[in-house]
């Protein structure tokens, strides 16, 4: 037994090496520089009308990678309050230009928003400040952009 073990060794270790370095190396490979430009997170408090989350913002993303970035997307973004998960959209992200292609070393404006308004008003604590994860991605890629203490408006 000892030395059947020993003759399929090489193949075990091989690929349990280089088969779970491939996937980790595909999930971190998209290489952004964002900046936010303008991100506001507010809660309607209006009399008379249901009181709803709302979030949108505007984000400068360039390529800082050495290849072209195929149709950038924001699959969700994770609302966190005192590190614990509030909620999790999918937004609504969209370029600017109407183009989410990006060439090495191009920037891009991107817009962001909630679909509407969220129905998370007795999840959140509206005088806490918010944090985000927003997930980034691109075809087999991943990239994981934070954003700390964000305070919560409130509209009346």
């Amino acid at each position: 037994m000892h030395i059947k073990f020993l003759k399929y060794f090489p193949m075990i270790f091989v690929l349990a090496v280089y088969g779970c370095a491939g996937n980790i190396s595909k999930q971190n490979n998209l290489k952004l520089n964002i900046e936010i430009v303008k991100l506001n997170a507010w809660i309607n408090l209006m009399p008379g009308q249901t009181n709803l989350f709302y979030l949108s913002g505007n984000l400068r993303i360039r390529n800082i990678k050495n290849e072209f970035l195929n149709d950038l997307q924001l699959s969700e973004v994770r609302l966190l309050q005192n590190d614990k998960i509030v909620h999790v959209i999918k937004p609504v992200f969209y370029a600017d230009n109407g183009s989410a292609h990006i060439a090495p070393g191009e920037e891009k404006f991107f817009t962001l928003k909630t679909a509407g308004g969220l129905k998370i008003i007795n999840k959140l604590n509206m005088d806490s400040p918010l944090d985000l994860q927003l997930k980034f991605v691109n075809e087999k890629s991943t990239y994981i952009f934070k954003i700390s203490s964000i305070k919560i408006e409130k509209v009346y």
